[in-house]
């Protein structure tokens, strides 16, 4: 009610609408009252406080828009490291499994090697356990032309032996074999002096020759102290 009052008394002042006072101008410039009743101060404080909760609202928005798609990066950088480990973890995995077949195998390949190389002397110990019953005893003493006596010589220094005349070369083979480690694994020669001194070349007589072996006999080969040289077929 004041303020209906108030406006129809002051919109001219009081000497009427044309003439108005300094003071009655500066009133209505002031406040300039609009038709529902309310001062242009308190609707630019409105308007303010308008503007400034959009400048907020937009101002959230911008920040949540913001936080989003930070949000975002950061999950798409997670992934990819995820992605990364994952990668890195089959890499290793398939790495450790290949070291450990590989360790395996070689185990495996050690394993053989050593069962084979066990069996190799396994066999070579019976065979030279074979070797030394099938030997002859050695003659204690000389006897006539019964008993012969041979040397060898080998890298591993000179040996001598006597033999039963009518001992089979074969004797002299095995004899050989247990003495020198080069015949034990491999084929080699027996060389004998010749029968004559006309004669410059060795007698030779193979260790595969198997007939000759067990059935010419040391006294055939007509050997006494002598030398026997060997040759080796490695």
């Amino acid at each position: 009610m004041y303020h209906e009052i108030y406006t129809r008394r002051n919109r001219y002042g009081p000497s009427g609408p044309n003439n108005r006072s300094r003071n009655n101008i500066g009133l209505t410039a002031g406040f300039d009252f609009g038709s529902i009743g309310v001062p242009v101060p308190a609707l630019r404080n409105y308007s303010n406080n308008i503007s400034n909760n959009v400048d907020n609202d937009l101002a959230r928005a911008i920040n949540l828009s913001k936080a989003q798609s930070q949000s975002k990066q950061d999950a798409e950088l997670r992934r990819k490291q995820d992605e990364e480990y994952e990668l890195s973890m089959a890499l290793d995995k398939s790495k450790q499994t290949h070291l450990e077949e590989s360790r395996l195998q070689e185990e495996k390949q050690k394993k053989t090697l050593e069962e084979e190389d066990s069996a190799k002397k396994k066999a070579l110990k019976l065979r030279e356990e074979r070797l030394r019953k099938s030997l002859m005893d050695e003659p204690a003493s000389f006897k006539d032309d019964s008993v012969i006596s041979l040397r060898l010589g080998i890298p591993g220094g000179r040996f001598s032996r006597r033999f039963p005349a009518d001992a089979l070369l074969d004797q002299l083979f095995i004899w050989i074999q247990l003495t020198d480690e080069r015949c034990k694994n491999n084929k080699f020669i027996v060389c004998l002096p010749p029968l004559s001194t006309s004669s410059l070349k060795d007698r030779k007589f193979d260790s595969t020759d198997t007939k000759t072996r067990e059935s010419v006999t040391l006294k055939d080969v007509k050997i006494n102290r002598c030398t026997v040289r060997v040759i080796v077929m490695e």
